[in-house]
C-alpha cells in the first residue's frame, strides 16, 4: 500500500512553488513544478504522476484546459483544481469535466491533507483492483 505521492503541481504564482512543495516533501511526497499549462503537458509526456495540483487561472492554457487535455495523456490521474479568483461556475465545469475535488487559496493545510488523503485512497484502490491479492 502506498503512502505517498507523485505530485505535479501546476500554477503561475511563485509563491505556491516556493511554499506548497516544501510542504508536500514534509509529509513525503515527491514533488514536480510547472508554471503553466504547456509545460505541465510537456512534463506529463515524458513523466508519471498520482496526481496534478492545478490553478484554474493560468496564462496560456488555463487550469480548465488543461485538464480537459491531462485524460489524453494520463487518464487515470486524479487532478485537483485549486482556485484564488475562481468563481463557483468553473469550480462546477472543473467538476464536471473529471476533476477530484477543488482547494481554495489561501490553501488550508487540514483541507489539503483531507484531499491528498482521498488522492491516496484512490490510488491504492486502482491498485488493488490492476492487481488483486494472491489469496482472493
Amino acid at each position: 500500500m502506498k503512502d505517498f505521492l507523485n505530485i505535479l503541481l501546476v500554477d503561475d504564482e511563485e509563491i505556491v512553488h516556493k511554499t506548497l512543495p516544501d510542504y508536500l516533501q514534509d509529509l513525503g511526497h515527491s514533488v514536480y513544478s510547472a508554471y503553466d499549462g504547456y509545460s505541465a503537458l510537456e512534463i506529463l509526456k515524458i513523466r508519471d504522476f498520482d496526481l496534478a495540483l492545478v490553478d484554474i487561472r493560468m496564462p496560456g492554457i488555463d487550469g480548465i484546459t488543461l485538464l480537459e487535455k491531462i485524460p489524453e495523456i494520463s487518464p487515470d490521474m486524479p487532478v485537483v483544481m485549486i482556485t484564488g479568483h475562481g468563481s463557483m461556475e468553473s469550480v462546477i465545469e472543473a467538476l464536471r469535466l473529471g476533476a477530484t475535488d477543488f482547494i481554495t487559496k489561501p490553501i488550508k493545510l487540514l483541507e489539503l491533507d483531507a484531499i491528498l488523503e482521498k488522492c491516496l485512497d484512490i490510488f491504492n484502490l486502482r491498485q488493488k483492483s490492476v492487481s488483486p491479492s494472491l489469496n482472493a
